[in-house]
């Protein structure tokens, strides 16, 4: 997930690249060329703190970093009601799909909403969920100017765990099934230890060691 830092600094940078152009390249901005700029525009008064009807780069600089200070005196609660929706507690990384390992573990987690214990789960028995977030700050710092929220980061998740399992996960669920194991059945079920058909991160990682350490002993 990007930081808040992160985010104010890409805001940062638009701004100084907008007041360049407006500029000519210049480090003063005139009022009257600021017009021209309906970004730098809004902001050209509040930024300007001598009131000389020239805002320098320090100026906005200076001015946009109070605001990224700011940004985090404040605390933002985000509530939502997710009704008596099972997906939303079926789904436990929060990827929107159900996967193969969710599905399988989906009891461990209905089991305790089973009031009478006779092994199925009702829609009265179902708890109603609401979810209630507190963020420092504001919700997104780009709020304050107009702009969207960023996408978070691209990198994957699980970066630590073997290349080869990371290749083999083609639906990027956190599990490797039979499918999309490339080696052979004896293979599979020797790295899944457990047994339920699918090989985690856990015996990922205990498979990946073994490995190292025989290879290191040259066997």
């Amino acid at each position: 997930m990007r930081t808040r830092q992160a985010a104010w600094g890409d805001i940062i940078e638009l701004y100084l690249r907008f007041f360049s152009a407006s500029a000519g390249g210049k480090k003063v901005l005139k009022r009257r060329d600021a017009l021209q700029t309906q970004l730098i525009q809004g902001i050209f008064d509040l930024a300007d703190r001598d009131g000389n009807g020239e805002l320098t780069e320090k100026e906005l600089i200076d001015f946009l970093d109070l605001h990224a200070k700011g940004s985090t005196a404040c605390l933002t609660l985000s509530m939502s009601d997710d009704g008596r929706a099972l997906f939303e507690q079926l789904d436990t990384n929060g990827d929107n799909q159900l996967s193969p390992l969710e599905l399988r573990t989906s009891w461990k987690l209905l089991e305790k909403w089973d009031a009478n214990k006779d092994g199925c789960i009702s829609p009265e028995e179902v708890p109603y969920h609401f979810e209630l977030v507190f963020t420092p700050g504001r919700s997104s710092p780009f709020s304050r100017f107009g702009f969207f929220n960023p996408r978070g980061s691209n990198a994957k998740k699980g970066q630590d765990l073997p290349l080869w399992f990371r290749k083999m996960d083609h639906n990027e669920d956190g599990v490797v099934s039979r499918r999309e194991f490339l080696g052979s059945d004896e293979d599979f079920q020797r790295l899944d230890t457990n047994g339920d058909g699918l090989i985690d991160a856990k015996e990922a990682r205990a498979a990946d060691q073994w490995f190292r350490k025989n290879i290191a002993k040259g066997n």
